[in-house]
């Protein structure tokens, strides 16, 4: 790893990219401002806490990576670099964006995930080629306004704030592929997030549900739905209509049935529902003929429905820590994919 840069490095005036990435580099030299044909910049897991000023005159960086290091402050002169595409401040410890930030009107993803932030600033609207924002593990207690008019947006990052709501302007958000909400709790969430007409993966977990509207079915285009640790203590039949789903998490809720409608996902690979109440499984699980993983671990069965020895696709099935006597012939035939 290197932890020195060689003088020599800045007289290379013709380069356009330049990777320090996973080193132990913690000075970088004002000389960095004679790269002025630099297009990509990655300082990557550094150790870096502060930058020279004459970074922030290379005005031709398109991308500029920063994330993993000991930045405490963003200038605002950030907003000179107007020509970038990418930005990636995660995992520093940055309190606050300067309003500069909406100057980057190209800018198409921003991850500020793993810092330290409490609010955005509004200039946040200016952003408007945005397609990704991360926002996870910050200390974010109320978004602005302005965030719901990010149209572009296809992934928006928010795990692990102290955001307790979520505005119905969500529903302006119609490109979005991916959202994560998940340990945050809110009293409510908008009936307009269940309408999103392109989302594939939605993350929910510990955040205080209690039921799961009718209105889940909306979300067809669903392959990846998280909703751990919550206390949801039923599901609704439209859950049947998620046909694309692949991924569903419900562990460690309140659950003592499902719907015989579950069997309808016929692309799901992965089931996970332990640590929950279930005092039964509905045959129909056994029509889930994609299915690799079930988890049912940690609940109250006394028995399981022959049906899922027709999971052939099988890979792992955990019955374990229940109140099963034994198991039907189909099921043991299964092999050693078989816990219990």
């Amino acid at each position: 790893m290197i932890s020195e840069l060689p003088e020599q490095l800045w007289s290379l005036t013709n380069l356009q990219s330049l990777d320090l990435s996973n080193n132990k580099v913690s000075d970088i030299s004002g000389s960095i401002g004679n790269l002025t044909k630099l297009k990509s910049l990655n300082l990557w897991s550094n150790s870096i806490e502060q930058l020279p000023e004459e970074l922030w005159q290379l005005t031709k960086l398109q991308t500029l990576e920063l994330g993993r290091n000991s930045l405490s402050n963003l200038p605002p002169e950030i907003g000179n670099l107007t020509q970038l595409q990418r930005l990636d401040l995660g995992e520093n410890v940055l309190y606050e964006l300067p309003e500069e930030i909406g100057n980057l009107t190209k800018l198409q993803y921003l991850d500020l995930q793993h810092n330290y932030l409490s609010s955005l600033p509004p200039q946040i609207a200016q952003l408007t080629q945005l397609q990704t924002l991360s926002l996870s593990n910050n200390r974010i207690a109320e978004l602005p306004d302005e965030l719901w008019t990010l149209a572009k947006l296809e992934s928006l990052s928010l795990d692990n704030n102290g955001i307790k709501e979520i505005s119905e302007d969500i529903g302006n958000l119609i490109k979005l592929q991916t959202l994560h909400l998940g340990w945050n709790k809110f009293s409510e969430l908008p009936r307009q997030l269940w309408n999103l007409p392109n989302l594939a993966n939605l993350n929910l977990a510990s955040t205080g549900l209690t039921d799961l509207p009718a209105d889940i079915g909306n979300l067809t285009t669903l392959k990846i739905l998280n909703l751990y640790s919550n206390d949801i203590v039923s599901l609704p039949t439209t859950i049947g209509n998620l046909t694309q789903l692949r991924d569903l998490d419900i562990s460690s809720n309140d659950l003592t049935a499902l719907p015989a409608e579950i069997g309808e996902l016929a692309r799901l690979e992965n089931l996970i529902l332990w640590s929950n109440q279930l005092e039964s499984l509905p045959s129909e699980l056994g029509q889930l003929s994609n299915l690799e993983s079930l988890d049912v671990w940690n609940n109250n069965l006394t028995s399981v429905p022959e049906e899922l020895g027709n999971l052939t696709q099988i890979q792992h099935m955990d019955l374990g820590n229940n109140e099963l006597d034994k198991l039907p012939q189909a099921i043991l035939d299964l092999g050693d994919v078989v816990e219990y």
